[in-house]
């Protein structure tokens, strides 16, 4: 048995679906770009730092490391909260999650390295 009242709302509102007039609209909440595709770093990536009591530990790239680890063709010879300290080749490089902040006289400048 079909109930008549829904077969009826369907064919009221078919015509007003078909006309929408948002329908050309995008998505609001779609990230500005679009299908851009998404940056690519060409060296390690630092995307999380453990650090405890206990010791520490970080993802790099994908890699869970500690301390002494092998990673990107160096060592990881420190972890602290935010960055860690890859030693390659006698130089030293700091992987950092955020960049590191100078405030001078009421002032906020991002320092880039």
């Amino acid at each position: 048995m079909r109930n008549p009242t829904l077969m009826l709302l369907v064919c009221l509102a078919a015509p007003a679906l078909a006309n929408d007039p948002l329908a050309g609209l995008g998505d609001p909440t779609r990230p500005f770009g679009g299908g851009a595709a998404p940056v690519r770093s060409a060296g390690p990536v630092l995307q999380s730092t453990m650090v405890s009591e206990h010791g520490a530990s970080a993802v790099i790239s994908g890699q869970t490391v500690s301390v002494g680890a092998r990673v990107a063709g160096g060592e990881v010879v420190a972890i602290r909260p935010y960055e860690v300290v890859i030693r390659r080749g006698g130089r030293d490089q700091t992987l950092r999650m955020v960049p590191r902040l100078s405030k001078e006289r009421g002032t906020t400048e991002v320092v880039v390295e």
